[in-house]
């Protein structure tokens, strides 16, 4: 939480905020989104061997997971047609995620948010 919260990697997020919102429509804000999926990645493998549970992660990122993962599907489709190991980890535990918050979320869970959903939460991560 450290590197996730510092100065350097905060405008490393509003930069792929950013990118997320120029591209909303298509989902592909390319390169500038992939510092937040490797940082995603890295937890993720915590999690696969053992160092960390899923509820370590889901519970102080689920919100900017779910948030970067949706408003990049297509870039992340795109990259693992060329590099196909890019963020499987990531890739695999986000569905366990998913599954803690709708579990967690007592009926309220939606399992895709909106554009304008993503609109806001990206505007506010900009700011």
């Amino acid at each position: 939480m450290d590197k996730f919260d510092s100065d350097e990697f905060q405008e490393k997020r509003k930069r792929a905020a950013q990118g997320c919102l120029n591209h909303l429509e298509e989902k592909n804000p390319g390169v500038v989104i992939e510092d937040i999926l490797d940082f995603f990645d890295d937890v993720a493998f915590l999690v696969t061997k053992g160092a960390l549970d899923a509820e370590m992660m889901w519970h102080p990122l689920y919100h900017w997971v779910r948030m970067y993962y949706q408003a990049s599907e297509q870039h992340i489709i795109n990259r693992t047609k060329t590099e196909p190991a890019a963020w499987n980890y990531l890739r695999s535990i986000y569905p366990r995620l998913s599954e803690i918050e709708k579990a967690e979320s007592r009926g309220m869970y939606k399992d895709k948010l909106s554009d304008t959903e993503l609109r806001v939460h990206l505007q506010e991560e900009i700011s």
